[in-house]
């Protein structure tokens, strides 16, 4: 497929109540099926996937593998991929998270790579040829694993490869794959010509997490978000420290970025503003924000206010729209730079969006008379 690699095909015309493709499952290969080697199993846990990416690897070596036809069809690089950019390409990635997210998974990459020596390769000094085992050989079977294996729901989240079913292009609105009874389904979500490329979806992910996952930002992705890093200030007020430790309660990834959809009601960045701009008198209405309630209208009023405005701060850190859209027409930059120019400029359009957002329901808000939680 012209840009988009190996795909599938309908072979017959398909209708919106078809499946696309089903595979035994039996054929499916799955991370916990693969937790010991010869009786080795003192994984590291630092990298989700290490079986799998294991198994690839032994599996690859073995000339009558059952599996040696699929393997075989694997990339054997991932030069677009974000783990494998260069100082230059990182030029324009500024405001993206793009380069921490490659040092933390490379340095995770590393330390389980060394565990691996140090153990497994010692314990079997037989298990692979002299110079197979590298770690460029190891990343390669990390970015297989994390670009082509799913999560199954009904082996309770076990990430698993798919033979064939990987193949497919991702295209939102599409079918997601899953288990049904025995097999591996994915269903049609549209009608298909024959001889038309199929697809499946990857999930409603925003562009970094395609980016940074599968090494590509789709046209207009209608599951875009981008993250505002947002923290109360226990060290410096007293309401903070105190509803601080409640809100982690509820929100195991507080302190992590707060993601904003688009087109979508921010409601976790709201509930932190909420609790931001809470009176000590006012303490007795936290489990209502904790619930993501909106609890009286000065408080509303005072978070919309500092929420818009931590928006508006965060806006005018990028580059303009202009500024971005001429980078991207020209010639001499390439794919991964135009890559991290795009998501530059789709994660301020999604901040421009949140605003529009809270400004439309703050005047809803004014107009019908009713805080969020009574509509």
């Amino acid at each position: 497929m012209p840009g988009q690699g190996v795909g599938g095909i309908a072979n017959k015309d398909l209708s919106d109540e078809d499946f696309l493709l089903k595979v035994p499952e039996s054929k499916m290969i799955y991370n916990k099926d693969h937790m010991s080697i010869n009786g080795w199993d003192k994984w590291s846990g630092l990298v989700g996937g290490e079986q799998l990416m294991l198994w690839v690897l032994t599996e690859k070596l073995n000339e009558n593998s059952d599996w040696k036809h699929y393997l075989n069809l694997l990339p054997s690089s991932y030069e677009e991929h974000l783990l494998m950019w260069n100082e230059e390409d990182f030029k324009y990635a500024d405001m993206t998270g793009l380069y921490a997210h490659q040092q933390s998974v490379l340095n995770s990459l590393k330390q389980s790579y060394e565990h691996l020596q140090q153990t497994l390769v010692v314990d079997q000094p037989d298990l692979f040829p002299e110079g197979y085992f590298t770690f460029q050989r190891y990343v390669w079977s990390y970015l297989v694993v994390s670009t082509r294996a799913w999560s199954i729901a009904q082996r309770d989240g076990d990430r698993a490869l798919v033979p064939l079913a990987d193949m497919l292009n991702h295209v939102a609105g599409s079918g997601q794959g899953g288990t049904v009874s025995d097999e591996f389904v994915i269903n049609s979500t549209r009608n298909y010509a024959a001889g038309e490329q199929v697809y499946d979806s990857y999930g409603p992910k925003t562009n970094f997490e395609l980016l940074t996952t599968y090494g590509f930002i789709p046209e207009n992705n209608p599951h875009d978000g981008a993250g505002v890093e947002l923290a109360l200030h226990p060290e410096q007020n007293l309401v903070h420290s105190i509803v601080e430790p409640l809100l982690r309660n509820v929100d195991p990834n507080y302190g992590e970025k707060v993601i904003v959809r688009k087109n979508q009601m921010p409601l976790a960045l709201l509930r932190v503003f909420r609790l931001s701009v809470l009176k000590f008198s006012e303490l007795d209405m936290v489990d209502d924000i904790l619930k993501s309630k909106a609890v009286s209208l000065k408080n509303e009023r005072l978070a919309f206010h500092e929420a818009s405005n931590a928006l508006r701060q965060l806006v005018a850190k990028y580059p303009s729209e202009e500024e971005e859209l001429a980078l991207l027409a020209k010639d001499d930059l390439n794919y991964k730079q135009k890559s991290a120019i795009r998501l530059r400029l789709e994660n301020q359009r999604v901040f421009k969006n949140a605003i529009s957002t809270l400004q439309t329901l703050w005047k809803n808000i004014l107009i019908d008379g009713h805080l969020l939680n009574d509509v």
